[in-house]
């Protein structure tokens, strides 16, 4: 699997997309942000250049190679309002990591996510904390001892962008139009966590 670092690089130089969008020439706002987030499929290797130029870093330093793939997918059971301030949420992550050169799938790591909002307050943090649905042998040694720390910002983001991205997409397809802005403003808030997230 293959990962870039812009979001952890931008961190460690306290830059924000914004600032960066402003020095570099010809690159949007909204091309970084994609980069950023994990969800470009393609880079151009202008871009690339352009990255490195300014931000004086290789492109080893922006993209990150582990022999592993990592799929995360979630599957929405449901999303519930009881009443205008109490929102339910219930989905499962699932993790899929398979080691490079073998061909069977190496393991699966199962997360239930069960969220019960009471206030819907715009000041409000929310933390979802998801749970593993049994012992996953295996994995914290995985994470801990074979995969990079600089990926594991990277994973994590991901995991929850794939997470927001999916109770957004179940909320477009369920709830009535004037309701689903609030719905979404409020899963966008979201600070979501794992429990190998903070592992030393």
């Amino acid at each position: 699997m293959i990962t870039n670092n812009l979001n952890v690089l931008l961190a460690e130089r306290n830059i924000t997309v914004s600032d960066l969008s402003k020095i570099i020439p010809d690159l949007s706002r909204n091309t970084l942000t994609s980069i950023k987030n994990g969800n470009s499929k393609m880079y151009q290797l202008d871009t690339i250049n352009k990255l490195c130029e300014y931000l004086k870093i290789t492109p080893n330093d922006l993209f990150t190679y582990v022999p592993f793939d990592l799929k995360p997918e979630v599957k929405v059971d449901k999303i519930n309002l009881r009443g205008v301030e109490n929102m339910i949420l219930e989905f499962n992550l699932i993790l899929q990591i398979k080691k490079l050169n073998q061909d069977h799938l190496m393991k699966v790591y199962r997360y239930n996510g069960n969220y019960i909002d009471s206030s819907l307050a715009e000041d409000f943090t929310n933390i979802l904390r998801l749970h593993p649905e049994k012992k996953n042998d295996g994995f914290i040694e995985l994470w801990k001892n074979e995969l990079p720390i600089i990926f594991h910002k990277t994973v994590i983001l991901q995991i929850q962008n794939i997470i927001k991205q999916s109770l957004i997409d179940k909320i477009k397809t369920e709830f009535a139009e004037d309701h689903q802005q609030l719905i979404i403003d409020q899963i966008k808030k979201l600070h979501i966590e794992l429990d190998f997230m903070n592992l030393p």
